[in-house]
């Protein structure tokens, strides 16, 4: 989008006689920013929805596993995968709301947080910020059984 943004841009500067000639010069312009923005805020937005968050911790594996569960259960049913030590769980907080998978993994001195939005057919994939709230959330939750 971004790239055929800055096309329809530059053909618009380029050849503004053309549009001239069917009077849709600022058309264009107004067009190339939008579909510009469009892409842009597109890749910010790629960026957030696969954000991982690094939670130091010096506790030992078996009880960094008991606060993965503890902090899973909290959000929902925890699912764990031993080969990859990635545990995972689905999260909704409303009949209404998109839901959520929250996975949570760690190793010898960090715990990895991320939550990503699941989207459904009839539209209630549009996050206004509930990802970043639900992430914010399952982080002091677990900072608060690392204190």
């Amino acid at each position: 989008m971004t790239i055929g943004g800055f096309f329809i841009l530059y053909d618009v500067i380029v050849h503004y006689a053309k549009y001239d000639k069917w009077g849709t010069r600022y058309l264009g312009y107004i067009f190339s920013i939008l579909i510009t923005y469009y892409g842009i805020s597109g890749l910010v937005l790629t960026l957030n929805r696969y954000r991982i968050i690094l939670v130091h911790s010096a506790l030992t594996i078996n009880k960094k596993k008991d606060v993965i569960f503890s902090t899973l259960e909290q959000f929902g049913n925890p699912v764990w995968d031993n080969k990859k030590t990635i545990c995972c769980c689905f999260y909704r907080k409303k009949w209404w709301t998109p839901d959520y998978k929250i996975y949570l993994s760690f190793d010898m001195t960090t715990f990895y947080v991320t939550v990503q939005i699941i989207t459904r057919n009839f539209g209630a994939g549009i996050d206004f910020g509930e990802q970043a709230r639900v992430r914010k959330k399952v982080t002091n939750h677990l900072n608060e059984l690392l204190t």
